[in-house]
């Protein structure tokens, strides 16, 4: 498909014209990197191999605030198949105070608490010292862009930091499409106690010197990526903020320039009118438009995240969990227009016979349109049963997977990265090739007319997704009979002759083993035994087995057998 002609995002087939800018709606400034840190990303040199292996490392020696998170060391440590960030639970930024604690300075104070050995000092922070001090040394210099990084170097110069307070802005008013990168004046301010007493708070984080706790960077403030992230935003742009507008095509009358213009969205209008969908302003850019337009493929200097490798791996994670804390908050704070009283209170306490006082609490109900919410995973299970209660029992058990090697994801691969750094490019990806399953089976109903069917989108241990679909046949279509089965299952190796591709493909993807008496020690191996009963017995035609399930012919072979599906 041809590139987006608002954005000029790479589109691929399948995808809806919004997906990327809400077809013009919405457009961000792009993220400024210079010139040394993107050789870093993209240099075949030692160095920058360096950098990128251990990117996660160099971001978290560099970033402002704390990263709080449940992570699967294992799947993270990549001893066993390739590197994989999963996450449980939520992701916490927090910043510490102004003081070091007995353990040393860390994170921010890191800018200014003995800066004279400022390298040391980083690369202790995670005992980092197989790293290249030159590496950190080059980094520290392209850092001194960063207003963040500026006005924390400024404390240095304050001889009593105990009289010290910083105020943090939450959301640096620039306009998203134009502005230039936000000056230290701009994201945070250096006040002495006392001073300034008819100063608001409102929109500021103030860090205490001694304060005895953390201060929470929440997920909606505008400056939750880039404290976390300087390696992404290395100028300190502003991440995802509620207040970001999109462009509207309305008709602007007062200024007397023709039909559709494109002007910014009155904020009187907006504020007076809302108009929300499912925790969302249409006409503010949402958590989930502002990461799908960042995402987006396009030229390398527009695609700075894209070429991350490891820490894309944690940003992608990160956003997800804010777009869902985001989502979640919108339906705590809306119970009144969900009825929520119809779900909670004292007619639930008094139901389950709740006779203490102190135990009566406020159930937050979800609405069956929150994805993954216990009532939408209620409603889905109820339609499937009601599906096989009316039409029968499925037919077709189709599993689909994605393939790395898929032409579509090499094309799209930067130098020098593997699928695994791409978590983007293989969702998308993916997303057309089923969608493209879908019209064979549904549209030109290869397997014959569909009377219903299900399926489900899943991510595999090591971050690949693949999809699970049953498929009820209308009854004239219904596979019954042994020549039936054969028309659509093969248990043999295809004709090496005949098909010599398919060969290859059954062969490289579709074989199961070494088990059994050749090794006992593979994953499926229980007991002694294969649990996927490999291998198989031979068998001369199909027959119908006693559980329902048909044993397809196969020829005697001492090595695994296997199935696949061929076309009609």
């Amino acid at each position: 498909m041809p590139d987006c002609s608002h954005c000029g995002a790479t589109r691929f087939e399948y995808e809806p014209p919004t997906f990327c800018c809400g077809n013009g709606k919405i457009k961000l400034a792009p993220i400024e990197v210079p010139d040394e840190l993107y050789d870093l990303f993209t240099s075949p040199s030692e160095e920058a191999i360096e950098f990128r292996n251990n990117i996660r490392v160099f971001n978290c020696i560099f970033s402002f605030t704390s990263f709080g998170v449940k992570l699967d060391k294992e799947l993270a440590s990549a001893r066993r198949g390739v590197y994989t960030f999963r996450a449980q639970g939520m992701v916490y930024h927090d910043l510490p105070g102004l003081n070091p604690n007995e353990n040393g300075p860390s994170n921010f104070q890191l800018y200014f608490v003995d800066t004279e050995n400022e390298v040391t000092n980083q690369m202790n922070v995670l005992q980092t010292s197989t790293l290249s001090g030159g590496t950190v040394e080059k980094l520290i210099h392209v850092l001194e862009i960063n207003p963040y990084a500026k006005i924390f170097r400024r404390l240095k110069d304050y001889p009593a930091m105990d009289e010290v307070q910083l105020h943090i802005s939450k959301d640096v008013k620039l306009d998203q499409r134009v502005y230039n990168t936000p000056t230290p004046d701009q994201v945070a301010a250096i006040w002495v106690e006392g001073n300034n007493e008819n100063m608001s708070c409102e929109h500021n984080i103030v860090v205490h010197a001694h304060s005895g706790h953390r201060y929470r960077i929440k997920h909606y403030y505008g400056c939750y990526d880039p404290l976390q992230y300087p390696l992404l935003f290395p100028k300190g742009e502003t991440g995802w903020h509620q207040n970001i507008f999109k462009i509207s095509t309305n008709i602007s009358r007062s200024s007397g320039r023709g039909t559709g213009q494109l002007r910014i969205v009155d904020i009187e209008d907006i504020t007076r009118q809302p108009q929300v969908i499912n925790g969302e302003n249409n006409q503010k850019v949402s958590c989930r438009e502002y990461s799908c337009y960042r995402l987006q493929i396009r030229n390398a200097r527009q695609s700075i995240l894209l070429l991350a490798g490891r820490l894309l791996q944690q940003y992608t994670v990160d956003m997800y969990i804010k777009l869902e804390t985001t989502r979640l908050d919108y339906f705590r704070r809306n119970q009144t227009n969900l009825r929520a009283e119809l779900y909670q209170g004292l007619i639930d306490s008094v139901s389950r016979g709740e006779k203490r006082g102190g135990e009566v609490g406020k159930r937050i109900v979800l609405p069956a349109s929150f994805i993954g919410g216990p009532r939408d995973m209620r409603r889905i299970y109820l339609d499937a049963l009601a599906l096989v209660q009316r039409f029968g029992k499925p037919d077709l058990f189709i599993t689909m997977t994605c393939n790395p090697e898929w032409k579509e994801i090499q094309e799209n691969l930067y130098a020098g990265q593997q699928a695994q750094d791409r978590p983007d490019l293989t969702s998308q990806v993916f997303r057309a090739k089923l969608q493209d399953l879908k019209d064979q089976l549904f549209k030109k109903e290869i397997f014959g007319k569909v009377a219903a069917h299900v399926h489900v989108i899943e991510f595999q241990k090591r971050g690949l997704p693949h999809a699970h679909m049953l498929i009820i046949l209308k009854s004239e279509y219904k596979i019954t009979t042994p020549e039936q089965f054969d028309r659509f299952v093969c248990a043999e190796l295809p004709d090496k002759e005949k098909y010599p591709g398919l060969y290859d493909l059954v062969l490289k993807h579709m074989m199961h083993g070494p088990c059994g008496e050749l090794n006992f020690k593979n994953s499926c191996m229980i007991e002694g035994k294969c649990k996927y009963h490999y291998p198989r017995s031979y068998c001369e035609s199909t027959v119908q087995g006693k559980d329902g399930y048909p044993i397809y012919p196969r020829s005697y072979c001492e090595s695994t057998v296997l199935k696949f599906v061929r076309r009609s």
